[in-house]
């Protein structure tokens, strides 16, 4: 049995498919999946990540203070952001493991899996 991840990336997106529904991800949203599943498989599984959609999880949303605040700042247009604990460590488009990796790297102590 694996271990579970040392840091864990909550990701807040403006929407997304309901799971019991037939609708398939858009382009953006599965290359969001797999820029996420490149970042866990690049930190060896020591990162894991959660998606939090608005028109699924909204308690979720609101219980996330950075997250909330933002959102009352900006609206939905600050969507999507990721968030290790209570800060947001990256805003925007999330297509490239690269600008995950810069981002969450600081976050992740040293060490093998």
């Amino acid at each position: 049995m694996a271990d579970a991840p040392v840091v864990m990336l909550d990701v807040f997106v403006a929407a997304m498919a309901c799971p019991c529904g037939s609708g398939r991800p858009d382009k953006a949203g599965a290359a969001m999946n797999e820029a996420l599943l490149e970042l866990r498989r690049r930190f060896q599984g020591r990162v894991g990540f959660r998606i939090h959609a608005l028109n699924l999880h909204l308690a979720r949303f609101r219980n996330t203070p950075a997250v909330a605040a933002l959102l009352r700042e900006k609206g939905h247009g600050a969507l999507p952001v990721a968030v290790i604990g209570d800060a947001i460590v990256f805003q925007g488009r999330m297509t490239h493991p690269d600008d995950l990796e810069k981002a969450v790297a600081p976050y992740v102590p040293p060490g093998g899996p």
